[in-house]
């Protein structure tokens, strides 16, 4: 393994195999998945450096990995929303309703 991959590994493998296991419910199953996307990094290591960020591949790669896992293993439906744990809180306001939508920054008056 290239020094620069080792260190890229390092670095993100851990994290990588949280949110898999964030996302699929089961560590065996995310461990494998990360170990795919690390064997297509691995094999495309000089392809993967070109790239504008390589982090942002390499987790791009890792979501599209973490879909297709769940569609092949039938639960697609675990796709359209992750984990409350790792979704962000709801913002601290309400939103004020329909009398917002008539504001906008160039109006002269203040929002409701």
């Amino acid at each position: 393994m290239p020094p620069d991959l080792e260190a890229f590994f390092d670095l993100y493998a851990r994290a990588h195999v949280r949110y898999a296991h964030a996302m699929l419910g089961d560590k065996k199953a995310a461990t494998a998945v990360v170990r795919r996307v690390y064997s297509h990094l691995a094999l495309n290591w000089v392809v993967v450096l070109k790239e504008e960020s390589p982090e942002a591949y390499a987790f791009a790669l890792l979501k599209q990995r973490v879909e297709t896992h769940l569609r092949l293993t039938g639960n697609a439906s675990q796709m359209a929303r992750p984990p409350a744990s790792s979704r962000p809180p709801a913002p601290p306001w309400k939103p004020c309703g329909p009398s917002c939508r008539s504001w906008s920054p160039h109006s002269a008056s203040s929002p409701p």
